[in-house]
């Protein structure tokens, strides 16, 4: 187990996953953070990330984009009911879904995590500590570090594209009536603009499609530019305490 940094003034969370690399660590990095919260590392890579309260709809994710129906969807809820990673389980050793395309969704949840809690410091490195929720192909931290930044600037960049400057959480959206252009006509951008029918926050979106906070700015943009969406007056609502829609939601007050 490698030695954890002080937290100082310049604290980076991915300096200390550095370390945990040059030591290929395997457990538990506990976190400092808001709400409790772990990453865990297989040789000094990162695979899985846990924030208590934080517990994405995978089953909604896939029944959005159009991979299980709306029947497959309540037979896994059924199968599991209230653990959307033994849904995942089910879905993936029925053969519905391929392994490879759950991997890519525990690594955007791996990711938004991550990101979140880059300003935390460890508690301290649990040796052996496993887990088998959420799990994604271990992340070595040099790529990791790379992708957190073009993704952060990518969102910025975005964002700011749709002529926005206040903070995502704070922000809702509403349909604005108008027919999808078939340039946007894709099964996860409908239920998107299906669910702003009334005035609805990106977290909110993310916390009933599974989707990232990244992927619904980016789509809600695309539907601020065809002019299928607006900004509305709305203020956004919350998830019930102790709980987040996405794990970024852990740095902002509950208003």
């Amino acid at each position: 187990m490698a030695n954890v940094l002080q937290h100082g003034s310049d604290f980076d969370l991915v300096n200390i996953l550095e370390q945990q690399q040059e030591a290929r660590t395997t457990g538990r990095l506990a976190l400092v953070a808001p709400a409790p919260a772990s990453l865990y590392l297989y040789r000094g890579c990162v695979y899985s990330a846990k924030v208590e309260g934080w517990d994405p709809d995978v089953i909604a994710r896939l029944q959005l984009a159009g991979r299980l129906s709306a029947e497959q969807a309540a037979h896994y809820r059924a199968e599991a009911p209230d653990d959307h990673a033994q849904q995942a389980r089910l879905v993936v050793l029925d053969g519905t879904v391929p392994v490879e395309e759950l991997n890519t969704i525990y690594l955007e949840y791996l990711l938004s995590a991550v990101e979140a809690l880059r300003p935390y410091t460890p508690s301290g490195i649990v040796d052996a500590t496993v887990t088998d929720i959420r799990c994604a192909i271990p992340v070595e931290v040099g790529p990791l570090r790379e992708t957190l930044r073009v993704r952060a600037h990518r969102g910025e960049s975005t964002w700011s594209a749709v002529g926005l400057t206040d903070p995502i959480g704070r922000v809702t959206f509403s349909a604005s009536g108008a027919d999808i252009t078939p340039e946007l006509d894709m099964p996860i951008v409908r239920g998107v603009l299906a669910l702003l029918a009334r005035p609805m926050s990106a977290d909110e979106i993310a916390g009933l499609t599974g989707l990232s906070r990244a992927e619904v700015v980016h789509i809600v943009a695309a539907l601020l530019q065809a002019g299928l969406a607006s900004r509305a007056s709305a203020k956004p609502a919350m998830p019930a305490a102790d709980q987040w829609w996405t794990p970024e939601q852990i740095n902002e007050p509950r208003k």
